[in-house]
């Protein structure tokens, strides 16, 4: 068991630490940190750790820059390309007593999921790990499940997040393992499981070994389908 007394945010909920790994596709991380900066609530409550990955495009690096001013960011940047596993259990070694989210970088987040997740999560005790719906998301993909569904419009996705919170409040779906493109960990179950198994370097079922590990542990693996 987490025998330390973790510090609190203003919210009463453990402040939570956002890992996006970044190497390339400058469109999907401009609109990916877009979205993720409008959604941070408020100061000590989140912040994000952004790793860039050694990319090779220019107007990433110079981006990424820009964006590391903000006091609600930290940017790692790796001297070689270390993969998604690499650069997450880089970026692990820099959190404290925090939640995790680990978030692919060409996603597109709504308004306060990271509260909702974290509400959540705080639901059960038991509970390891939280993923959310996705267009493309494997078990937890909308409206076909283990299918890539299209993703529409910004405007789009907000509105499905909106219909999702209203009609799905509340809702706790155990599933076998998260998917690492939006997974919550809380920390009592990061610190039970470790880090991410780097035998699988690149990326891709990482996610599946972390949440097959947790349950091992004791650990439920949840879905929120009040959250898209």
């Amino acid at each position: 068991p987490d025998t330390r007394t973790a510090a609190r945010s203003a919210s009463g909920r453990r402040p939570v630490a956002v890992i996006v790994p970044i190497y390339a596709d400058f469109e999907s991380v401009r609109l990916c940190l877009q979205s993720l900066l409008a959604a941070l609530p408020g100061p000590g409550e989140a912040r994000v750790i952004i790793v860039n990955d050694a990319s090779p495009e220019a107007s990433i690096t110079e981006y990424l820059n820009i964006i590391a001013q903000q006091s609600a960011v930290s940017l790692l940047i790796n001297t070689r390309n270390l993969g998604f596993v690499g650069s997450v259990n880089r970026a692990l070694k820099e959190t404290k007593d925090e939640d995790i989210i680990l978030l692919n970088s060409d996603t597109v987040v709504p308004k306060d999921f990271i509260g909702r997740l974290a509400q959540c999560a705080a639901s059960a005790p038991d509970i390891g790990t939280v993923t959310p719906l996705s267009n493309n998301g494997e078990e937890t993909s909308f409206p076909i499940p283990n299918r890539r569904n299209p993703l529409g419009s910004r405007n789009k996705v907000m509105a499905i997040d909106a219909t999702a919170a209203a009609v799905n409040a509340g809702r706790v779906i155990d599933i076998v393992n998260g998917t690492g493109f939006c997974l919550y960990i809380k920390r009592q179950c990061l610190d039970a499981a470790g880090s991410l198994s780097e035998d699988y370097y690149r990326g891709y079922l990482e996610d599946v070994d972390f949440c097959l590990r947790a349950k091992r542990l004791g650990f439920r693996n949840v879905c929120a389908p009040s959250v898209y």
